[in-house]
């Protein structure tokens, strides 16, 4: 079955690695769609890992992070936010540990685009308000 087929029948799946409205400089990065689940209310949430991000990170080494674990997202977010399909992976990351830190913690889902997400996370990281 080719790409373009199998993302007709599915508008979003799992496997699937977008590219998505960026922060300037990171073009390339890319999510990757790891899990998806309905909430209480049926709403689907969509939980990611963002590749090729360039979040600035004086606790690494060379200064920067390149990768996001995971987020999860509302349907809405990824309709206004995803631009192409590039890929179709099997071999998902594990985002075990996250998952169940965020389900143990009863965490909220983002409602706001990619590229703030990725912007709040590196403000929280380097104590910027």
């Amino acid at each position: 079955m080719s790409l373009l087929r199998k993302v007709n029948a599915e508008k979003y799946s799992e496997g699937q690695v977008w590219s998505y409205k960026t922060r300037r400089g990171e073009e390339e990065s890319k999510f990757i769609i790891v899990k998806i689940e309905k909430d209480m209310r049926q709403r689907k949430i969509f939980h990611l890992c963002i590749e090729k991000v360039r979040i600035k990170n004086p606790r690494v080494a060379g200064g920067f992070s390149s990768y996001i674990a995971h987020i999860p997202v509302s349907e809405k977010i990824l309709d206004e936010d995803c631009l192409k399909v590039v890929d179709i992976r099997k071999n998902l990351p594990d985002i075990s540990n996250n998952y169940k830190e965020w389900k143990d913690q009863k965490g909220g889902v983002f409602a706001i685009p990619i590229k703030q997400i990725v912007q709040n996370i590196e403000d929280m990281i380097n104590n910027c308000k």
